[in-house]
């Protein structure tokens, strides 16, 4: 595949099996180049010889396996069916230089270099095709986001090293910029009801992780936390009973004995870093979302959103955003916000985690029947997650925290078009509860009937 095929089997290859081969060779590179990317490690492409050809821009009815010549190309402002491969293919030697040197250690890639390779792709960005037909919506997608995610990989890590030098705010506003138009393509694409890069790409991931490593190092920071005592040994639980679940949530204030914890406090000047982590923050959301989103339609993907929901809670909210609430009534201490920020990492998983299990048919799942029961008697002006006030336990969620005489009564959001109980209604969504209807994924859950979910995705060979 890798070799002309021109210059292979002269007399012996159609002029069919000439094009498919070509279509197949970039389709192939197209594949390895990205696996290349997530992995991190050297594409395989960068030390083989290869000199297939772009195929032609032609639909696919316009030539056939019996046909002695094909038609001419059409031109590239004219979108086929073969249209996304031949303007990847032109890009595909600019970027298997940038995977050979993002990916080597040995480089060191300096700041005038990265902005020469800025320039360069922004240049290829404005020079893609604006198609006008309606199945290029998705094509156009790919070509932008394979192109925009290489000035995430070069800018990170300058942009966390604007607090030293002003001159890599040009770095951290890049990132935001490039961070915004992924998460905004992702949406784009979701709302028209095509659903293929989200469930395939893990471009929120990345959007996500990288916003985070970035505000953090741009944040002022606390003095180093060390814990008076260590904490006592964790309670067992199984996940098979609600009440005694949540009754055996720690209450301490203390983490590990001899770590040291730093909070990551917004910084207060200068005016463009502390804008910048702003933005940054509201960007870590809206990937979140887009995640949840994608963990919910395909029933995997719960140890990915872990990590974001960590990277989401281990930052300061942005003054513009309301603090989440909390069962405790000040934070006086930094013991305190530390608990408030580790709360609502996990109300944030488990939200996701309960909606998830009451998708279960399985009649034997006491748990995900249970929770079934609770969902569909709950009303929309419930918190998120459900809490005990036997225990004194309350989850992170918006509006003021109360209480439940029975676990019976934790709040959910209602799921509509399942089962589970009324609607929410128009602007009760927020930033903390991506989903507070299920019909919101257009896709239908009926039929989930997995017993064990963490099982699922975590259990096997994933």
């Amino acid at each position: 595949m890798h070799r002309d095929p021109s210059l292979l089997s002269t007399g012996k290859i159609s002029p069919f099996e000439k094009e498919m081969k070509k279509r197949l060779w970039v389709t192939i590179m197209e594949l390895e180049m990205q696996s290349s990317l997530e992995t991190g490690l050297q594409s395989s492409m960068t030390a083989l010889y290869w000199d297939t050809p772009s195929p032609a821009n032609l639909p696919d009815d316009t030539f056939s396996a019996d046909i002695q010549e094909l038609p001419a190309s059409r031109p590239a402002d004219h979108f086929t069916s073969a249209s996304y491969l031949r303007v990847s293919r032109s890009s595909i030697p600019f970027r298997l230089h940038l995977l050979q040197l993002l990916n080597d250690p040995s480089e060191r890639l300096s700041y005038s270099e990265v902005l020469r390779y800025d320039a360069q792709i922004h240049e290829m960005i404005s020079a893609l095709p604006k198609w006008e037909d309606g199945r290029a919506v998705m094509p156009s997608a790919l070509l932008e986001l394979q192109l925009r995610q290489f000035l995430l990989l070069l800018h990170q890590s300058f942009a966390r090293l604007a607090p030293r030098n002003d001159r890599y705010l040009t770095s951290f506003t890049t990132c935001i910029n490039t961070a915004g138009s992924i998460v905004a393509t992702h949406e784009e694409l979701v709302s028209k009801g095509i659903f293929v890069l989200n469930n395939m790409r893990n471009d929120a991931i990345r959007v996500g992780l990288v916003m985070s490593q970035i505000v953090y190092h741009n944040c002022t920071r606390s003095e180093p936390i060390t814990p008076s005592a260590p904490p006592p040994p964790p309670k067992t639980s199984h996940f098979t009973d609600l009440q005694t679940h949540f009754a055996d949530l720690p209450s301490v204030k203390t983490w590990a004995p001899g770590v040291e914890v730093s909070l990551a406090m917004m910084p207060q000047r200068p005016f463009l870093a502390r804008t910048l982590c702003t933005s940054a923050v509201d960007l870590l959301e809206l990937a979140g979302q887009l995640f949840e989103h994608k963990v919910m339609r395909m029933g995997t993907g719960y140890m990915e959103f872990w990590l974001l929901c960590a990277a989401i809670g281990m930052l300061p909210a942005p003054s513009s955003s309301k603090p989440p609430t909390t069962s405790i009534a000040h934070i006086t201490t930094a013991s305190d916000d530390i608990q408030v920020r580790c709360r609502k990492t996990l109300d944030r998983f488990q939200s996701l985690s309960f909606r998830v299990l009451a998708l279960q048919k399985d009649p034997d799942n006491s748990f995900a029947s249970s929770l079934r029961t609770t969902m569909a008697s709950v009303s929309p002006s419930d918190v998120r997650t459900p809490k005990s006030a036997a225990t004194g336990v309350a989850a992170v969620g918006p509006g003021p925290v109360q209480t439940s005489p029975s676990v019976n009564n934790a709040a959910f959001s209602a799921m509509p078009g399942m089962g589970m109980g009324v609607g929410v209604e128009p602007g009760m969504k927020d930033m903390n509860g991506t989903f507070d209807n299920l019909q919101d994924m257009q896709v239908d859950l009926g039929e989930w009937n997995f017993p064990d979910f963490w099982a699922f995705d975590l259990g096997g060979e994933f």
